[in-house]
């Protein structure tokens, strides 16, 4: 039986890290329902076989803890966002308990690391080919068309290395962790000579991972995370070999002066990660600036935050300026964590964090003190599954000042196997009471309900996620054929006689077959997917806004004007369905007024389009949509001031500047003596009106009418 339950909880730690990390709910549920089963399983055991090691105050606070954020994610203000932390929350809690009470035994915990080991060094293989090729390389992408797994193409990273993730940051996130255990199990525990080898390649496989990951935390972590494991090897040799303390502290300081040099002067050795290293102190970064927003959004509730993932729009509402990227992460767990769930959430997970780190520290000195010392041994698995995860936890905690790996499902995992580790740090009958406690047996059962309620909840989320995604992908796809289009075209017109254009998906080159190819497939695949994913879910505000965008891309490729009148008013109701759902979403107000500028109902559009505005007041794209709604209506001066005011937070905002340049055409035939004899004045087709105080108020100061 407990073969089985490490079976199910290594596939759902592997799934999870092979599907993009499950970062996307449709990812993280098949991860979930592996970890359920292994969850289950334990009620076929008896209680008697039960381990006996796992400590009741870590134990305790883990579950107050599971208790308080399960409780706040469903308290929070938008269901579908909470669900991320929910699950992920539900899940960790399962392979904590599963760690804590039945893969206990030395030998159980290392099966598992040797299999996620083995998985890093395909990570690495797959970061080598996304570091050498510089092209965003991701398996997912190769998978076969008609794959029940949908594709998945990776954000533009560029060089750096992500593995499986989307994130290179992540990858340094488990990377940091993977490798300083790799040290820990090669240098304290009991191997033979090939397999401490073997060991010592996968560390230094995850240590040439993190340097092609790009991340400066992740470098930082490390050099933090080494220093712990070489303060604890100091501190062992001192008890255990006190008259080689001297000798161990030069050879440790040696290897560790050595390493880190051979790491840089390696690092070194490419531009690009010598230049990202240059940049570990970087005085522009946006970090600071998201932490800012996660402060004021503190304010909002400081005792028990504003929900499970509300910094997805309150970090737009309180965004600086500077930062226009979507901030959907503050990029620290800490701050994530005090916003969201409040002093109440972070100071529960402060007493977590200290019980846990106490756990391993003291095991770690009792199983020196009573074992290790009077047997007169220096090696011990144990000393090795707890040495290392001490260090991985303190590269851990450093790293969560400048990322959100908590926030990541699959590291979400693999920490909570880590911290289960500390919860139940030895198997040994001696160091550990004879009997299970009450508080112990009572845990018990919380394992097989978490189980239960896992599966029971997540599994009939997943048809709507499915579909939902596969509708977000031939939206995604349009994108990719306008590409090919473009480049056909320019084919065509260049070399006319060779033929080029029939390997192209509509057999040629004319002008309309890319328009022809996305309404008969992308547009009808992605409104099928999003009305059938409807079906299953109400509650998923992403099937409303991809099924308003194929009613609106169906519309504007309609010729008759009563049927582009039908779709963008078809759009209109879709993303009002996700407003209500989640009536905070910047994107879908903005998508909302652009719908009802297409009808023609202007005064319905600016109202959400200041609705936008007033609730993300820093983003230059609301105001240069209001500029475009407000151009619509022949408001020259208005829109005028509108895209300035946008272009002054965005220079690169496209709508502002084809609007400003739309602006500027008109003022110079306005000029043009000789254009304004045969065509009159085009300025005399405009509305003239000045801004107004209201434009003012959103800090819009442009051109009068007396201008």
């Amino acid at each position: 039986m407990h073969l089985l339950i490490a079976s199910f909880l290594l596939l759902g730690l592997c799934i999870s890290q092979i599907l993009i990390g499950g970062v996307k709910l449709l990812y993280g549920i098949p991860a979930y329902l592996a970890i359920a089963v292994a969850s289950i399983i334990p009620l076929l055991i008896s209680a008697r076989k039960q381990s006996t090691g796992a400590r009741v105050w870590p134990v305790c606070i883990t579950l107050l803890l599971t208790v308080y954020l399960l409780i706040r994610s469903q308290l929070s203000p938008v269901d579908y966002l909470a669900r991320t932390d929910f699950f992920m929350i539900l899940a960790a809690f399962a392979v904590y308990l599963l760690t804590a009470f039945y893969i206990t035994r030395p030998r159980q915990r290392l099966v598992v690391l040797y299999v996620l080991f083995t998985l890093a060094i395909i990570h690495t293989l797959c970061g080598i080919l996304q570091f050498t090729r510089n092209d965003n390389f991701m398996l997912l992408s190769l998978l076969p068309d008609g794959s029940p797994v949908p594709k998945f193409i990776r954000p533009d990273y560029g060089w750096r290395a992500s593995g499986f993730y989307i994130c290179p940051n992540h990858l340094a996130g488990l990377f940091e962790t993977l490798g300083l255990l790799a040290i820990g199990v090669c240098c304290f525990g009991g191997h033979k000579l090939w397999r401490r080898v073997v060991i010592g390649y996968v560390a230094l496989s995850c240590i040439v991972g993190i340097a092609l990951t790009g991340s400066r935390g992740g470098y930082i972590s490390t050099v933090c995370g080494v220093g712990v494991l070489l303060l604890i090897t100091l501190w062992v040799a001192k008890k255990l070999r006190p008259d080689r303390f001297s000798m161990t502290l030069i050879a440790a300081g040696s290897i560790g002066v050595v390493l880190i040099g051979c790491a840089i002067f390696g690092m070194s050795q490419s531009t690009v990660i010598e230049d990202r290293m240059g940049k570990v102190v970087d005085t522009g970064n946006m970090r600071p600036l998201m932490w800012q927003a996660a402060l004021k959004q503190y304010q909002l509730n400081p005792a028990f935050g504003t929900g499970s993932g509300t910094y997805l729009y309150y970090g737009r509402h309180f965004r600086d300026p500077n930062v226009q990227n979507d901030p959907m992460h503050v990029h620290n767990d800490y701050l994530e964590l005090l916003c969201e769930y409040g002093f109440v959430g972070a100071g529960l997970f402060a007493y977590f964090l200290i019980l846990h780190i106490g756990s391993g520290w003291r095991a770690i000195v009792r199983l020196v003190n009573r074992r290790l010392l009077p047997a007169g041994h220096t090696a011990n698995d144990e000393l090795a599954l707890l040495a290392g995860t001490l260090a991985a936890l303190a590269a851990l905690v450093i790293h969560s000042v400048v990322d959100f790996n908590f926030h990541i499902p699959a590291n979400t995992l693999f920490f909570a196997f880590l911290f289960g580790i500390l919860a139940s740090p030895t198997a040994d009958a001696e160091l550990t009471p004879s009997q299970p406690t009450r508080h112990m047996r009572l845990a018990r059962f919380a394992l097989p309900v978490c189980g239960v309620a896992l599966a029971a909840l997540s599994f009939p989320l997943l048809p709507g996620e499915y579909f939902a995604e596969w509708a977000r992908i031939n939206l995604r796809n349009m994108i990719f054929v306008d590409q090919i289009a473009n480049t056909s075209t320019a084919v065509a017109i260049s070399l006319p006689g060779t033929g080029i254009g029939q390997l192209l998906p509509a057999g040629g080159v004319e002008s309309n077959w890319a328009k022809g190819y996305e309404q008969q497939h992308l547009l009808a695949n992605a409104l099928s997917f999003a009305e059938r994913g409807i079906e299953k879910e109400k509650m998923n505000p992403d099937l409303y806004y991809y099924l308003g965008e194929a009613h609106h891309f169906y519309a504007v490729f309609e010729e008759a004007s009563l049927k582009k009148l039908l779709g963008h008013a078809a759009a209109a109701r879709a993303y009002e369905q996700g407003l209500a759902i989640f009536p905070n979403d910047v994107r879908l107000q903005l998508k909302l007024g652009r719908a009802y500028d297409n009808q023609r109902l202007y005064d319905q559009a600016g109202e959400i389009l200041m609705k936008a505005m007033r609730f993300d007041p820093n983003l230059g794209n609301t105001y240069a949509s209001f500029g475009y709604h407000l151009w619509l209506q022949r408001k020259i001066n208005r829109a005028e001031a509108y895209y300035q005011k946008a272009l002054e937070l965005d220079s690169g905002n496209e709508l502002a500047r084809a609007g400003m340049n739309d602006v500027q055409q008109i003022r110079a035939l306005a000029l043009n003596t000789q254009y304004v004899e045969i065509n009159d004045d085009p300025l005399e087709g405009m509305d003239a009106e000045a801004v107004t105080s209201a434009d003012e108020q959103f800090g819009v100061h442009g051109v009068t009418a007396n201008e």
